[in-house]
């Protein structure tokens, strides 16, 4: 994989790798060998089949390629509406090798800082969501508002400010106003840091090296995905073996003679009180 080229078939290169992985799997205790081998089907037919013709082909200098997306806008011809693709660039993403992986390779901290923003977001957003569930309703805080929008809320505290008697609704709006401005930083936060992220990006796809993308391409996509395939086989035998384990000591928790004797103690018990109900044997 890392000498692809011209003279490289891929359907025989994949046969070849196929029958590589089944011998290497089949002396595996608990794995399937027929597991494995249709996770590694399974990508190629998704994805590295794709990437290995573009290989063989282009060579491995397309992985400096990427693809653009262009804003579209609606526009009406011969009494239809049709979609017409305009000059703006929308976004892109590498036809090999994708964004997150040079992210994640070359701006790490970049990437996390985008993560720990986004990870932020969430949070502020699921404290407005359980906020707005608590006081909806007809006899929630919320009641007398139309809907949850920034105006809305903002007209509705300065029509009750001043009324003691509303303490509770207003303490709760102003603080769903404090989470819908802390949304909206870090919505214009996270749109900054990924365009300022794409931008560093966008530069470094053609100053990659040959052997930067043949390792980013076979380790970190390739094999990555597919270790991760194989990965989740064993994680699902594993978690089989365990209850069935726990199954097998919950069954076989108390010794043959431990239950004799409880069956004994039990068997004295019924004796006794049959005995006192006047039966006898």
């Amino acid at each position: 994989l890392m000498q692809l080229g011209r003279d490289v078939h891929p359907k025989e290169l994949i046969a070849k790798i196929s029958e590589q992985l089944l011998d290497d799997f089949a002396q595996v205790a608990l794995l399937d060998k027929y597991d494995v081998y249709e996770v590694l089907m399974e990508y190629w037919a998704d994805t590295m089949q794709d990437d290995v013709y573009a290989v063989c082909y282009d060579g491995y200098e397309a992985g400096r390629e990427i693809a653009y997306e262009y804003v579209t806008k609606k526009k009406k011809e011969n009494g239809q509406t049709i979609e017409v693709k305009t000059d703006k660039i929308k976004g892109f993403e590498g036809k090999l090798l994708p964004k997150a992986l040079i992210a994640a390779h070359f701006f790490e901290e970049d990437a996390k800082a985008l993560d720990t923003l986004q990870g932020q977001l969430d949070e502020v957003s699921a404290k407005l969501e359980e906020l707005a569930e608590e006081n909806g309703g007809e006899d929630g805080l919320f009641a007398q508002l139309d809907d949850l929008k920034k105006a809305t809320i903002s007209a509705r505290i300065k029509a009750i400010k001043k009324d003691p008697a509303v303490k509770e609704e207003l303490a709760a709006l102003k603080e769903y106003m404090s989470l819908l401005d802390a949304e909206s930083n870090y919505k214009k936060a996270i749109k900054q840091a990924e365009a300022d992220l794409d931008t560093k990006l966008e530069k470094k796809y053609p100053q990659l090296t040959l052997e930067e993308i043949r390792h980013l391409l076979v380790e970190e996509k390739w094999f990555a995905t597919i270790y991760s395939g194989i990965d989740a086989i064993h994680e699902a035998v594993s978690h089989h073996l365990s209850a069935r384990v726990t199954q097998l000591v919950e069954r076989y928790e108390y010794t043959l003679k431990e239950c004799e004797d409880e069956v004994d103690q039990y068997e004295a018990k019924v004796k006794s009180h049959l005995e006192r109900m006047g039966f006898v044997w």
